[in-house]
């Protein structure tokens, strides 16, 4: 017999600390070993680690598999490790045999018994231990030992590892691994390898040392075993860690193909909106046109008596006409929201330059809650009803509702247009404005600097926009008593109103001096600029 001058597999792969795949590797030379000896109509019947040696030939290891049908223990650990060949005995080592051995002779054991101490081998390359230690093979005789191995469900070697508690560090350190790293290699597939291997039934086992061989390397390749009931997406992940760089290919031309799509279907539906909101702007605007020529204007003239039935009146006053419109409105149109509230929005508007702010808030509250019924709450057309009302609000002296309107018309324009399109820097002004009226010119000046800043950048010093909010922040300077600041500004917006209106228009034979006051509370000293602002030059 050949002298091998090598040591137990265990001992060798924990001597030299070898990794889980370093492990399976030379697991694998092992079963191609015990395959070649069932070519050759041999079945071991005692695999175990000290029956598998390793020596290093020329640095690498070598396992050679011994005592190939022996009939008797080799160790020293008496009958609880090994049972000599002798009827009514067990023949092999109670923690690497197979149930089928456990009982009497039994003349039907064939390869698979070897299958299963294979099996127990890999259980103990991986955690330490095999499913049943030493300790745990009962040594109260025979008969409770042959109940032992047969009955006993075998645990998963992930399960086994976890609860060795304070041998895990140990088994991870002798594979060169952390303990929740190793737990991790071992959960999945090799747990399902090593449990279809140590099937109690062999018939559920590998039916040859080969078909182990065959899902351990498939396992190595990140290929799906056939070991337990993969799913579609345990095998998908397989798929990618077999063809990583593919994948990410593929991910990445994936990736690019969907945000072309996606960016063709946002601007597809983009389009869509702004030509239907084209169309309904169209259709409202001469639903509007309709109504004001028909049940407006016309008042004064022959259609009268056709339209509204009333004789016509060629020295009627705008305010009876818009009252006579107004009561009008909701009948004629209860079935076009839309188209009510843009009318509503118009006439809400003319009453408001007419200085009649109680009709004028009835039309634009009936407005706002009209566009947001229909358009939904930051449409821009329901922000423009919102601006004008929040301005209305604050020319009623309703500032903390005036000031809550406002705030949302500038964060939602913010967000929908930019810091610095023209609406949003209407709205913010407005809103500096309510502030100032509220008393609160620390809180007002910052907003319109910042407006001031924009509006220069955007629209040009020279803009009427950009002299009216110059104007509200040289009122709020010098309202602060900060007339270091509020000078210049002054001085800078009585040149421009020299240069842009000339030396004889009223703003600018009328521009405040630095002792000057804000000006008194009627509408027409206020310093003004936003949606109903015919000074700014926005009508929004």
């Amino acid at each position: 017999m050949e002298l091998v001058r090598g040591v137990a597999v265990t001992r060798f792969c924990d001597e030299r600390r070898l990794t889980i795949k370093q492990r399976l590797l030379l697991f694998l030379q092992v079963c191609d070993g015990v395959q070649h000896a069932h070519q050759k109509t041999i079945i071991h019947r005692d695999l175990k680690p000290s029956n598998i040696l390793v020596e290093e030939i020329d640095g690498m290891p070598i396992p050679k598999i011994i005592d190939f049908g022996l009939a008797k223990a080799i160790t020293e650990d008496g009958a609880a490790r090994s049972m000599f060949t002798e009827a009514g005995m067990m023949v092999g080592t109670p923690a690497y045999m197979s149930p089928e051995q456990s009982g009497t002779l039994d003349a039907t054991i064939d390869t698979r018994t070897d299958v299963y101490s294979l099996g127990v081998i890999l259980f103990e390359l991986l955690v330490g231990e095999p499913p049943f230690a030493s300790k745990d093979v009962p040594r109260s005789g025979a008969e409770a030992m042959l109940r032992q191995i047969p009955e006993s469900e075998a645990p998963r070697p992930s399960a086994k590892y976890a609860a060795l508690v304070a041998a895990s560090q140990d088994a991870a350190s002798a594979r060169g691994e952390k303990p929740a790293s190793l737990l991790r290699q071992l959960r999945g597939d090799l747990d399902w390898i090593t449990l279809k291997a140590i099937e109690k039934d062999r018939a559920r086992r590998y039916p040859s040392a080969s078909e182990l061989a065959a899902d351990v390397r498939r396992h190595l390749e990140d290929q799906p075993v056939l070991a337990g009931a993969p799913s579609a997406t345990y095998r998908a992940r397989k798929f990618v860690r077999r063809h990583r760089v593919a994948v990410a290919i593929a991910g990445v031309v994936a990736a690019a193909a969907i945000a072309v799509a996606a960016n063709i279907i946002v601007q597809t539906r983009q389009v869509a909106r702004e030509r239907d909101r084209a169309l309904r702007a169209e259709q409202i605007a001469k639903a509007v046109n309709d109504f004001l020529q028909d049940d407006l204007l016309a008042q004064a003239g022959a259609r009268a008596q056709a339209n509204t039935g009333s004789q016509p009146d060629p020295d009627l006053k705008v305010r009876t006409a818009l009252d006579r419109a107004a009561a009008r409105i909701a009948d004629k149109f209860n079935s076009q929201p839309a188209v009510e509230a843009a009318i509503r929005h118009t006439i809400g508007v003319t009453y408001y330059d007419m200085n009649v702010y109680h009709e004028a808030g009835q039309q634009l509250e009936r407005a706002v809650e009209l566009r947001r019924r229909t358009l939904g709450a930051e449409d821009p057309d329901t922000l423009k009803s919102m601006n004008a009302l929040g301005v209305l609000y604050n020319y009623e002296s309703k500032y903390a509702a005036a000031e809550a309107l406002l705030s949302q018309v500038v964060t939602a324009r913010q967000r929908l247009l930019g810091s610095e399109h023209q609406d949003t820097l209407a709205a913010m002004s407005d809103l500096g404005l309510v502030i100032a009226y509220e008393g609160d010119d620390a809180r007002a000046a910052p907003i319109f600097a910042k407006v001031l800043e924009a509006d220069r950048r955007v629209l040009g010093e020279e803009h009427p926009a950009t002299l009216s909010v110059l104007d509200n922040l040289a009122g709020a300077y010098r309202t602060l008593g900060r007339y270091a600041e509020a000078e210049p500004l002054l001085q800078r917006e009585l040149e421009l109103n020299r240069r842009v209106l000339g030396p004889e228009h009223p703003d600018t034979i009328e521009a405040p001096k630095l002792d000057s006051g804000r000006g008194s509370s009627s509408s027409e000293n206020r310093p003004v600029r936003g949606c109903l602002s015919r000074s700014s030059g926005r009508w929004l």
